[in-house]
């Protein structure tokens, strides 16, 4: 036994930083090595759904491992089981393990999923009327039309994400322009509006405390109202919020 650790020290003495860290990598069982690596994701990965969803992929490869070490034999075989997935999430999941088997200092750079090329259908004028001619049409819960009708018609003209819609407050909204806080990369930003919608938003907001929430929504909710309408208004089943989002950048960023 003491031999080993000699030849261990040994060796350690004559790597370089990298090959030592890979060697300490190799010497930890999973729990400490996943453990670490986890560590470092909270500290690099700044989007909780990127976090949450690299946790899960990286506890089931842990799972999927057992006590053996990992290796790219394990990790491409472990990669086999999203082998019907769509093409984006195959790209995703792949880039978690082979993110960490850069990490673990045996990269499988050789596996590649590829994405089609192809953008997301354009969105026409006719398809937005049509939504909001299904919004007009509700039958019950009236009282709503004015806030879904607004909704749309917000994400139409400022591209605002499903999370933005669904923290922007009252206290956000001024006679001209919004503040959209803590976005995408954790800034603030700011959206000019035009005089019809601006008019629209803060005749809606008026009466509302600063901190009220403007929409009163959660983000799967407006999706599911967005999905509700589309179906209504007989578009594509595909039809979704970031279509909304999309029309904005083909429309207005031109």
């Amino acid at each position: 036994m003491n031999s080993i650790f000699l030849l261990l020290e040994i060796m350690s003495a004559v790597l370089g930083p990298q090959e030592r860290r890979r060697l300490e990598l190799r010497q930890m069982g999973n729990d400490e090595l996943f453990k670490l690596y986890d560590n470092e994701s909270v500290l690099r990965l700044h989007n909780p759904k990127n976090l949450r969803d690299t946790r899960k992929r990286l506890a089931e490869f842990k799972e999927y491992l057992g006590g053996r070490p990992p290796s790219p034999e394990l990790a491409k075989a472990f990669l086999t089981r999203w082998a019907d997935k769509k093409s984006y999430t195959r790209y995703r999941y792949t880039h978690m393990i082979k993110s960490f088997m850069r990490w673990y200092g045996q990269p499988i750079d050789e596996v590649k999923v590829r994405l089609p090329k192809s953008l997301p259908p354009y969105t026409e004028d006719i398809v937005v009327e049509k939504l909001l001619d299904a919004i007009d049409d509700h039958k019950t819960h009236k009282g709503y039309i004015p806030r879904d009708r607004l909704l749309v018609e917000f994400a139409v003209r400022t591209g605002m994400r499903r999370a933005e819609l669904a923290k922007l407050e009252a206290r956000d909204v001024h006679e001209d322009f919004l503040v959209v806080r803590n976005s995408k990369y954790d800034k603030d930003r700011v959206i000019p509006l035009a005089p019809p919608l601006a008019r629209k938003l803060n005749d809606f907001v008026r009466g509302m405390k600063p901190r009220d929430k403007v929409f009163k929504l959660k983000g799967p909710c407006i999706s599911m109202k967005i999905k509700y309408f589309a179906r209504k208004a007989g578009l594509d089943e595909s039809f979704h919020l970031h279509c909304l989002r999309h029309k904005f950048a083909t429309t207005f960023l031109w």
